[in-house]
């Protein structure tokens, strides 16, 4: 069995088409399931160019309840779904710009990958737009991809980090442009019962949030206080700000915070509730001179998938 996780950075409509289609070609010359998670316009030209073949699957193209703990668990699924006796099944992901703004959480998303997928007999092809990527943000893409792909076929990425010492190193995510404003919600060493009801109404104010996202918001802070009352130190300050189609919660304790890389993202026992946390809402994390800080962000139109 064999994980294979392959980076293509691409310039224009034409380069993502350039390396998708072979891709898919050799899928097909091979009897192996082909996955498309990509854009409608991208799908629509790699079809034309391979033709009918019933062992490529387009997915319904959904940005909206992307979010890395999601995909993590969305893409195994998927590969277990499509496998069949003695096939590997491939997967390509267009990562949409728009989820570019979480680059915090995507590039420990993509480290991730390589631990979470190993066991999998699954060839993936991420596809970004480089013209959308900072000099920072392809670094980042080098770092979490063993393999890089273009046209011509795919090459051993020399730039590869192993992934937890990635994640241990880009751990911190830094703050959001909101938490320099006034709080709509303030609360010092709220107990959980106090933080739901406070932040339940804080959320009633933003009626674009629909019911799964106000409670996937409430059982993540929920989580949080927990948390942070058991294993951090106090105060706890439990802070909320209401912006256009989002919510922002911020729980900090004054402990130093969890020392793990792979927290949320990759599922164990004793860390089940942050990792539900990551398939609920927007997760960051981050461990500054006065303690620890997670931010918990639910956005209009990404419900639980």
């Amino acid at each position: 069995m064999t994980h294979v996780h392959e980076l293509v950075l691409a310039r224009s409509d034409d380069d993502v088409v350039a390396a998708v289609v072979p891709f898919v070609q050799q899928g097909r010359a091979a009897g192996e399931p082909t996955l498309l998670s990509v854009r409608p316009g991208t799908a629509a030209a790699v079809t034309d160019l391979v033709g009918a073949w019933s062992g490529l699957t387009v997915l319904p193209a959904d940005p909206g309840s992307r979010r890395p703990g999601t995909d993590l668990r969305r893409f195994e699924a998927l590969v277990h779904e499509s496998m069949a006796a003695g096939t590997r099944v491939r997967v390509v992901n267009q990562i949409p710009a728009t989820l570019y703004r979480d680059w915090h959480e995507w590039r420990r998303y993509e480290a991730v990958v390589n631990v979470a997928h190993a066991h999998l007999d699954a060839w993936g092809l991420c596809v970004y737009d480089e013209r959308r990527l900072t000099h920072g943000m392809v670094e980042d893409l080098m770092g979490t991809h063993p393999f890089i792909g273009r046209a011509a076929g795919r090459r051993i990425n020399r730039a590869y980090q192993e992934p937890r010492g990635f994640c241990d190193a880009h751990f911190d995510a830094p703050p959001d442009a909101i938490e320099q404003s006034q709080p709509a919600m303030e609360l010092r060493d709220p107990g959980p019962a106090a933080a739901r009801a406070l932040l339940r109404d804080l959320v009633g104010r933003r009626a674009a949030l629909g019911g799964y996202d106000v409670e996937g918001l409430v059982l993540a802070v929920n989580e949080a206080v927990t948390n942070a009352a058991s294993h951090g130190r106090p105060p706890v300050d439990l802070r909320g700000w209401l912006a256009p189609n989002r919510v922002v919660v911020t729980v900090t304790d004054t402990g130093r915070g969890p020392q793990d890389g792979f927290l949320g993202l990759l599922y164990s026992p004793d860390q089940q509730g942050m990792w539900l946390s990551h398939q609920l809402v927007h997760v960051a994390h981050r461990r500054h001179a006065g303690g620890y800080t997670v931010r918990l962000t639910a956005r209009a139109g990404q419900s639980l998938p």
